[in-house]
């Protein structure tokens, strides 16, 4: 099998992500305030960029497209994120085959190209598809630095993990673990000080030189020194947390890991397993999935979220082992059923399930949710209230205010006051606008299972 397979499944994980993102017609929550940093920095304003909550490397990117191109800003943040889906399918490629082989590699490879999950967060404005293809380039390299012990690779990983960084702080994972196995190989007399810190003084160095300046630059607008504006890792003031916030953490985190692999690829996984002490592979992964179950618990227990997106790394490097899985299960099953030719059969039928299930399917609570909030464009809103970002971003708002779902319709209207605004876009089981005689509905989207309503406060006097 030479590069021809190889170009063949980057091609097939780039057509899914691409028929996946022409065909998903809503744009993901966070993208507008990626749009809206894209824009800063075509206007000049780099202060600017610079200052938001987000790192800024999946919006330069999209500028840089869009000034290359002339495309839609959404459309550019789309085939960046298509393009990233590519990119990370050969990453993994060539992790599976330096730790499994090539057949395996092929499968795995075709798997990733497939994995719902995978084909979701690179097919839409977002930087989660940019960064995982950096963590896997990372986690590669990575593999072949502990064998080599080259201080070229060293840079490599530094590039990568300051580009990782740049587009999501967990970009920093690649440096931590790598560190830990370089300490732990030294320890064990793997490898010599020399190997050490050949790897060691290229990673840091590039690190420093990518990641730097923009944490410099962030630390001074925080007053101290901080590695990201997004979340808080520890507290101000640290406390230790009860035994009964740890166990909800730890439930939170959990169940969002288990649903960011899928039940399917988690059980592929664990059929892998062999009895004994775990490979120098599966320790790899695992120190991997250890790092990121620590960062991800901090955060649960500082900021009280984490999706399954965040699980995105550790579910990308199980594909490996998820693949060693199916071929096992094939085998089985073929000699069960006496017939060798039954494995591959199985793992085709299979790979066109996850297929099928990798299509999106645009939600029509959503879908009206957008039709809302492009009637209210019409109106020019300055501000929207919404459960969602993408609500202002649809209306052509500049402001919004974010709705918790814990409203009624008398606390609504007084918070759409407090506020100064006027329209808001609410489903029709959410708020009953009876219940609050300031608020008039302007405009109704029915949809299978209700209808999202278009709300207006108005003064006494003034309703329709």
């Amino acid at each position: 099998m030479g590069r021809g397979i190889v170009f063949g499944i980057v091609a097939l994980a780039i057509t899914v992500r691409g028929y996946a993102a022409w065909t998903d017609e809503i744009i993901f929550n966070d993208g507008p305030l990626f749009l809206e940093t894209v824009q800063q920095i075509l206007d000049g304003n780099l202060g600017a960029a610079l200052s938001g909550i987000f790192h800024p490397l999946t919006a330069i990117l999209i500028a840089g497209l869009h000034w290359v191109s002339g495309w839609e800003l959404e459309i550019c943040g789309k085939v960046l994120s298509v393009a990233s889906g590519g990119l990370a399918t050969a990453a993994l490629f060539a992790l599976a085959r330096a730790q499994f082989g090539q057949a395996t590699a092929v499968l795995a490879a075709v798997l990733f190209a497939v994995h719902p999950r995978m084909v979701a967060i690179a097919s839409n404005v977002q930087s989660d598809g940019i960064h995982l293809a950096f963590v896997i380039c990372g986690a590669w390299l990575s593999w072949r630095a502990l064998e080599t012990g080259r201080f070229l690779t060293g840079v490599m990983i530094g590039i990568v993990c300051g580009l990782a960084y740049l587009t999501r702080p967990e970009g920093l994972v690649i440096g931590v673990v790598l560190g830990l196995w370089l300490l732990a190989d030294w320890y064990s007399g793997r490898i010599e000080a020399r190997h050490f810190w050949r790897v060691v003084g290229g990673l840091v160095v590039t690190v420093m030189l990518f990641g730097g300046p923009y944490i410099w630059k962030i630390s001074q607008q925080d007053d101290g020194w901080t590695l990201t504006r997004k979340k808080e890792l520890v507290p101000a003031e640290l406390t230790l947390p009860t035994l009964d916030r740890v166990g909800a953490a730890f439930s939170e985190v959990q169940k969002d890991g288990r649903r960011a692999a899928t039940t399917a690829f988690l059980l592929l996984a664990l059929l892998a397993w062999r009895p004994g002490w775990p490979s120098r592979r599966t320790r790899f992964f695992l120190s991997y999935l250890g790092v990121f179950f620590v960062v991800l618990m901090a955060v649960q227990l500082e900021s009280g979220y984490v999706s399954r997106r965040h699980w995105l790394v550790p579910a990308a490097l199980m594909i490996p082992f998820s693949a060693v899985g199916l071929q096992r299960v094939a085998k089985k099953c073929s000699e069960l059923a006496r017939m060798p030719r039954l494995a591959p059969v199985l793992m085709v039928m299979m790979l066109l399930g996850f297929l099928i299930e990798s299509v999106p399917e645009n939600e029509p609570k959503k879908l009206a949710r957008r039709d809302a909030a492009l009637w209210l464009r019409r109106l020019h809103p300055e501000r929207v209230a919404g459960r969602r970002l993408r609500d202002a971003y649809y209306a052509g708002a500049a402001e919004h205010l974010q709705l918790n779902g814990e409203e009624t319709a008398d606390t609504l209207a007084i918070r759409m006051n407090g506020a100064g605004i006027r329209y808001a876009i609410v489903d029709d089981e959410y708020i009953d606008p009876r219940e609050a005689p300031m608020l008039y509905v302007i405009h109704r989207i029915e949809h299978e299972g209700g209808a999202v309503l278009v709300l207006e406060l108005q003064s006494d006097g003034d309703g329709p």
